[in-house]
């Protein structure tokens, strides 16, 4: 089922911890997971490519062209910067050195855990093609209008 912005209402009622769906996002399976946090107010959701080929993590970090094309698809990208500002670093360099090397030392990380489904939601419509909604059943009836 094709999912429309409707659908994507009613499945951020639905989507909480522990319950999951299944989407088939272009030729591969998903399965998007609400996880509980420590603090109930904040939790997540965790995207997995239930692909045979991509049930590891490994294409999280593997260094190929397929692998990036799949972190830029489904994971979240984070700035991150390879240095921190801790009081011994800046007594040592000053304040000044430190953030213009921070800015200099700014990695893109991917990221599988997702603050919200409407963040997601963007991501997956701009990097993606076709977003349908495969399972499970319950959400599939209730979708349809069948079950009220």
């Amino acid at each position: 089922m094709k999912l429309t912005d409707k659908h994507w209402k009613i499945l951020t009622q639905i989507l909480t911890p522990p319950r999951s769906i299944q989407l088939h996002i272009d030729c591969y399976p998903v399965i998007v997971s609400a996880i509980s946090h420590e603090n109930p107010l904040h939790g997540h959701l965790s995207v997995i490519v239930n692909h045979p080929k991509y049930r590891t993590w490994n294409w999280l970090w593997e260094n190929s062209d397929e692998c990036e094309n799949m972190r830029m698809r489904f994971c979240r990208p984070r700035q991150v910067s390879c240095v921190r500002a801790t009081k011994s670093n800046v007594k040592k360099y000053g304040k000044r050195f430190l953030t213009s090397f921070k800015k200099d030392t700014m990695v893109t990380v991917y990221d599988p855990s997702w603050p919200s489904l409407s963040s997601l939601k963007r991501h997956l419509i701009k990097n993606n093609k076709s977003i349908e909604l495969t399972g499970p059943d319950w959400v599939l009836k209730l979708m349809e209008g069948n079950v009220s």
